[in-house]
């Protein structure tokens, strides 16, 4: 049997009455996740929810992907690698 596309995780559908009298269903829309790390996937610090995509992530070298730590940890890297 088919599964109820009404009640899927994030994309809960809203029943809604339309000036004709009818119902229908509405897609509710999906809240933006959080920006996480690439690597350990911890959510970022300093980065914002609203706004112009540049004033969104910091000024910095893979800013808005990684996190301090793992930022240090691949410019250390990129050092040893191109020594």
């Amino acid at each position: 049997m088919p599964k109820n596309r009404r009640f899927r995780k994030g994309e809960l559908f809203k029943k809604k009455r339309t000036p004709g009298g009818q119902y229908t269903y509405v897609r509710r829309k999906q809240r933006a996740s959080k920006p996480k790390c690439m690597i350990c996937k911890r959510p970022l610090l300093g980065t914002q929810q609203q706004g112009a995509k540049t004033q969104k992530r910091p000024e910095r070298p893979y800013g808005g992907r990684l996190c301090l730590q793992c930022l240090e940890v691949a410019i250390e890297r990129s050092i040893h690698l191109s020594t």
